[in-house]
């Protein structure tokens, strides 16, 4: 292992933990559950990495270097250590006898470290087939992933990315809701991939910490990457997409019955309705008035709202699914489309479908 000695400041340091760490916490894998640390002397800075095979996070802080090198030892400890070391100003990180050494004030610990022959190199992306913004990104996965199932044994636990023709969109289902979000993304090539939930949310958590920035599609790695002024940066490996389509979730014929409520107010009146029955709400469309119903047998609820639209029709909704919807939603008018009884609804902002909805009705 080549030599290492650097000096960073702590709150550097602990910002620089607080973002690599969470992704290594795997504890059977030791390539997995580590942060790799390099300084280097030309620059003055020290780099962090972490990976769990399909996330991986860097950042860079600027340090005193005095001797260039890597080594690796558990983040965990590492991360845990440093918060503590939160009242000094600076932590003296060195490593000798395969031990990382931290020293800060009076206080001195020394970690295990390991070799690194394992450690995969991390590489900006390449070509980028397509580019779209942080922000929008992160509010499309915000949108779509409530809908994902909750565990892997449906095939369903992802998002399912599609870019072309400028735009970037993602469909996510559980088979009882789906969910799509179209953002803008530059780009000229054609790319289809499947991220799990588990790394998507993760890629969610990361993007609202970097706030802005653009984010890459490398069509040779087959990664995300995005990255801030600040030197934080994250990639997440994409798989083979799965088979679903939203646009056949979405009845071909044109649409029965349309209104368009207020968002706020029916995302209260769901709220208040949930309190009654958590499982199923009776929405009852009558001219202009849109009524929720929720029944037990210990009780009811019943909240009429003013709504624009034509048409008589009853729909019974789970609270949950329709109350993500709103909550999601950033504006003051929503669309409700209903076809039939047995046939799913549509929801989306009103004058802005870049985000929608579609849920199945209960019997």
């Amino acid at each position: 292992m080549s030599s290492f000695a650097c000096t960073p400041s702590t709150e550097d340091l602990a910002k620089a933990l607080g973002w690599v760490a969470p992704v290594a916490t795997d504890k059977q894998v030791e390539l997995f559950r580590n942060v790799l640390l390099t300084a280097d002397e030309q620059s003055q800075s020290l780099t962090l990495r972490a990976t769990d095979s399909v996330i991986a996070a860097s950042a860079r802080v600027p340090a005193t270097v005095r001797s260039s090198g890597s080594v690796s030892c558990p983040a965990v400890h590492l991360n845990k250590l440093v918060k503590s070391l939160s009242t000094v100003a600076f932590c003296d990180c060195h490593e000798k006898d395969g031990q990382l050494i931290v020293a800060a004030g009076r206080s001195k610990s020394k970690i295990p470290t390991y070799d690194r022959p394992s450690w995969p190199e991390w590489h900006g992306p390449s070509v980028s087939a397509f580019t779209a913004e942080t922000g929008p990104l992160r509010d499309a996965l915000g949108w779509t992933l409530p809908s994902a199932a909750p565990d892997s044994a449906s095939g369903l636990q992802g998002v399912i990315i599609l870019a072309e023709g400028g735009f970037l969109r993602m469909s996510v289902t559980d088979g009882r809701r789906a969910a799509r979000a179209t953002v803008p993304a530059p780009g000229s090539k054609k790319v289809s991939a499947f991220v799990l939930s588990p790394a998507a949310k993760r890629i969610s958590t990361m993007a609202r910490l970097t706030a802005k920035g653009p984010v890459h599609f490398d069509g040779d790695s087959k990664r995300l990457f995005f990255w801030n002024d600040e030197g934080l940066g994250c990639s997440c490996l994409l798989g083979s997409p799965k088979k679903f389509d939203f646009e056949s979730t979405i009845p071909s014929r044109d649409f029965k019955h349309a209104i368009q409520a207020p968002r706020e107010a029916l995302l209260n009146a769901v709220t208040r309705g949930a309190l009654t029955d958590p499982t199923k709400l009776l929405l009852t469309a009558r001219g202009s008035e849109l009524t929720v119903i929720a029944a037990s047998p210990k009780g009811g609820f019943e909240e009429a709202l003013a709504v624009e639209g034509e048409g008589s029709f009853d729909l019974n909704i789970h609270p949950a699914y329709l109350g993500s919807f709103l909550q999601h939603l950033d504006s003051e008018e929503i669309l409700l489309y209903y076809w039939d009884k047995h046939l799913p609804v549509l929801i989306t902002a009103s004058g802005d479908d870049s985000l929608s909805g579609i849920m199945m009705q209960m019997r």
